[in-house]
Parts: structure tokens; C-alpha cells; sequence
């Protein structure tokens, strides 16, 4: 039996899960393992846990504000680090003993150490008080200056969504500019992605991508310069089944991509399709193929679910 850990939030409220998705004789299932809401003072409607790493026997996840530590054989939840300079954190990498941070709101890539001391960061795009939110996007209709900046939906410009750190490499995949970056090298390796790219994960020697429109591709990489692509899946055209693309595990032989349900268009399109029939679910599809093997659904799990990560935990 393989198990995997999901991160999720709902648009509806301020509630955060891990549900835990088992394979057993091909068989996938689903449970719910934690429940969490923040307190008052770091709540934002619609929001809830994102991306998150794993090391050794902990889970390393962000919210909005915050990143915590969750226990895989205990299941304990406690917070390691909150600070008014967290804004819609979406990805938390390790590597040795830094941890690097996408503080997407503010458009920066923060360093710590894993005792918690800040070391740094990246700055990714201009100061904040020189942004304009986009005029055609009613997501930042929502932000309110009255609230402490943690609480508030910042526009952004770079959106940096995950940050992989391996082997002295730091790659950040930036939403907005469809390209990957290397922070380390402050270069740019994927110049020019398919579409808005999300996830960004090592998988054996390549470099494995989703962008929101359902492409997920794998890259080789290079010690200088560019990535090269060599494997690419439309997983929405494989799979009939289509959604907000975030959420990637690859294996030696399973893929697992999220979708995620969506109810307006975004003000980034998403892609050319119809957006009524998006569900929130998990494709399981061959790695290297993209046949798929099947579709776990996840709409049971809150009013409006959406996922993050997909982590293998045994």
C-alpha cells in the first residue's frame, strides 16, 4: 500500500485540511486525517493550507501567514513561524538547514534557517507601493487597507508559486512571467513555459512542471542555461476531466496531478476551455504514457475544496 498526504483549502471559509489518499491493489481511497482553522487574527476567508514539503517525519506547510510542522506518525500540527511580513505564502522548500520560503503576495522568495533565524531573501519584482492590481480581476476587489498586511490580498506581479531547492539550486516557478528561475544563479532555466506554471519538482534526473492549464512537462536539466524538455501530457486532453491544474507527484511509474474546481474565470485565463464543468480531484494517469488510470474525487471534502500539494508519506 502507497499513502499520500493532500493540502487543502476552501474558497467558502477559513478551514484547512490534509486529507490522506491510499492505493492498495489499484484501488485509490480517501480520508480526512486533520482539520484546522486559524486564529481571528491571521484568518483570510478562502484560504487555508498550500503548499508544503516533506522532511524526515514532518510535514512542512504553509497557510496564508504562517508555516507549521505536522507530525506524520503523530499527527501533531504546530506552528513554526508567523510574522507580519508573511503574505499568501504558497510553497516552503529545505535544504540542509535552509529553509526558502514563496511569500507570493510581496513577490519574494524568503531564506531562514531551520531553527527559525532569518537569513534573507529574494526580491523578485517592485516595491509593493508601486503595484496596481489588474482593473479585469475581482479577486483583489476583496483586499481591505484597514487590515494588518497579513490579512490582505496584495496584488503581485512575479507570483512566484514553488520553490525547489536542490544541489545548490534554488528554482522558483513565477505564475505571471511563465518562466522558471533559478535564484541561485539568477537565471533563467524554463524562459518561456506552456502556460502559468505552478508546481516545479525533482523527479529522478528531471525537473518535472504543471501550469494551470493541464500540461505537465519534464525538463533535463543543465548546468548553465536553459532546461530541455523532453516529456510533455495535455492531462486534461488524456483524462477528459479538467480543473484549476495545481498539485504533483511523479513516481517511477504513477503520476498524481490536482485539479481544482473553478467558479468564475480568472483574471490570468486559465485556459481554452469552459470552466462550469472543473472539479476539484486527483488524476492518476501512467508516468510516462499519460493514459489515465483513474479520477479520485474530492469534492466531499468542503463547500468549495481546492488542493496544493500531494506529498507520499509511506
Amino acid at each position: 500500500m502507497k499513502t499520500w498526504w493532500i493540502t487543502m483549502g476552501d474558497f467558502s471559509d477559513h478551514t484547512a485540511r490534509v486529507v490522506e489518499l491510499t492505493r492498495a491493489s489499484g484501488v485509490f481511497s480517501t480520508r480526512q486525517v486533520l482539520e484546522h482553522t486559524p486564529p481571528p487574527s491571521r484568518r483570510v476567508l478562502g484560504k487555508g493550507f498550500t503548499g508544503a514539503v516533506r522532511r524526515d517525519d514532518t510535514v512542512w506547510v504553509c497557510d496564508f501567514n504562517a508555516i507549521y510542522k505536522l507530525s506524520i506518525s503523530t499527527g501533531a500540527l504546530t506552528l513554526w513561524a508567523s510574522c507580519g511580513g508573511f503574505n499568501d505564502l504558497h510553497h516552503v522548500a529545505i535544504d540542509g538547514d535552509h529553509v526558502f520560503i514563496a511569500n507570493t503576495g510581496h513577490d519574494r522568495v524568503e531564506v531562514f534557517s531551520t531553527a527559525g533565524e532569518f537569513l534573507g531573501g529574494y526580491a523578485l519584482a517592485i516595491a509593493e507601493e508601486e503595484r496596481e492590481p489588474p482593473s479585469n480581476d475581482p479577486y483583489f476587489e476583496r483586499d481591505d487597507a484597514n487590515l494588518p498586511l497579513h490579512q490582505r490580498i496584495l496584488a503581485d506581479r512575479v507570483h512566484p508559486n514553488h520553490v525547489c531547492a536542490r544541489g545548490g539550486r534554488l528554482l522558483v516557478t513565477c505564475f505571471a512571467e511563465r518562466r522558471v528561475r533559478d535564484l541561485a544563479m539568477w537565471e533563467d532555466v524554463i524562459p518561456d513555459t506552456h502556460g502559468h506554471p505552478h508546481d516545479g519538482v525533482f523527479a529522478g534526473d528531471h525537473f518535472w512542471i504543471t501550469t494551470t492549464d493541464g500540461v505537465v512537462s519534464a525538463w533535463e536539466p543543465s548546468a548553465r542555461g536553459p532546461f530541455k524538455e523532453v516529456h510533455r501530457v495535455d492531462t486534461f486532453a488524456r483524462a477528459g476531466v479538467s480543473g484549476w491544474c495545481r498539485g504533483l507527484w511523479v513516481g517511477e511509474e504513477l503520476m498524481l496531478v490536482g485539479l481544482t474546481r473553478i467558479s468564475r474565470m480568472p483574471g490570468y485565463r486559465w485556459c481554452d476551455r469552459p470552466f462550469e464543468s472543473t472539479r476539484t480531484a486527483i488524476l492518476a494517469l501512467d508516468r510516462m504514457s499519460g493514459e489515465p488510470l483513474d479520477v479520485i474525487d474530492l469534492e466531499s471534502f468542503g463547500a468549495h475544496p481546492k488542493l496544493f500539494s500531494i506529498l507520499e508519506v509511506s
